[in-house]
């Protein structure tokens, strides 16, 4: 964690890798905290009626970043609500994404060591259109790319090997420490 803590804006919103536990740490904080959680790439499968792994292959990830940028968009541009999202792993790479990101609600960059991110990304077994066949320093250089842009984002970095339970448990007492 950081030092500062710096005032609780809503939404909050989770990035990071693939395999950084958006989606695992976001649901169970959101829980914690009273907050409804929604999962962006789970959003854009709901809408479009298939998965993403079906989007990248049928449509291109040109049109996925699309919808991504799309629905980020529109939900970040609501009032403030009580919202957890946990956002898909290149969402940051869009500076128009960035920026809205930069200026809407409470960025939380789930920061593991690579190797903690190949492990989960190999381990879990989901369909991951970037990772699926791709060799470990492909991954590497694309989460070396991405890493400064989810740092140029964050208003708070969550790193280190802890088990998800434990970021979970950390995040509710440093967000909200009444939780």
């Amino acid at each position: 964690m950081t030092a500062t803590h710096p005032p609780l804006r809503l939404p909050l919103i989770l990035i990071g890798f693939m395999g950084a536990g958006k989606t695992v740490v976001g649901w169970h904080l959101a829980r914690r905290l009273g907050l409804r959680f929604l999962d962006l790439d789970q959003e854009i499968e709901r809408r479009a009626g298939c998965t993403v792994a079906d989007i990248f292959r049928t449509a291109g990830e040109a049109h996925f970043r699309h919808l991504e940028a799309t629905l980020l968009a529109e939900i970040l541009r609501r009032p403030p609500a009580p919202l957890l999202l946990a956002t898909g792993g290149g969402v940051v790479e869009d500076p128009a994404n960035r920026a809205l990101l930069a200026e809407t609600g409470t960025v939380i960059f789930l920061d593991p060591p690579f190797k903690v991110l190949v492990g989960r990304i190999r381990l879990a077994g989901l369909a991951r259109p970037l990772a699926d066949g791709v060799e470990e320093r492909v991954l590497r250089d694309r989460w070396r790319r991405r890493r400064p842009l989810y740092r140029e984002v964050a208003t708070l970095t969550v790193g280190g090997a802890l088990p998800l339970e434990s970021q979970v448990q950390r995040l509710a007492e440093r967000l909200c420490p009444s939780a």
